[in-house]
């Protein structure tokens, strides 16, 4: 079965991960050696993590530590945190 996030990834970037592509991106972020770039909501934060040569902007769920999605370059969470270099206050 293929997850939403390796979906999201051929779509997006043209990269096709396996599920223990996925588990290795989460645990790249797990180990703190992907950038935060910013909360996408309350138990959700965007990360960016290099993959295949690519930059990734993904959405990780703490609570579940999974990987949900892979995010388009033109994502505007992405665009407004990246150009202001600011991370917006979490929501509760």
């Amino acid at each position: 079965m293929i997850g939403h996030a390796q979906q999201r990834a051929k779509r997006r970037f043209g990269i096709e991960l396996s599920q223990s592509d996925v588990q290795a991106i989460a645990d790249e972020i797990l180990c703190s050696r992907a950038k935060f770039v910013t909360p996408a909501n309350h138990h959700r934060n965007i990360y960016r993590v290099t993959w295949m040569g690519q930059s990734l902007p993904v959405v990780f769920d703490e609570p579940s530590r999974r990987v949900v999605t892979v995010l388009s370059e033109s994502s505007k969470q992405v665009k407004r945190a990246e150009r202001t270099g600011k991370r917006p206050v979490k929501r509760k």
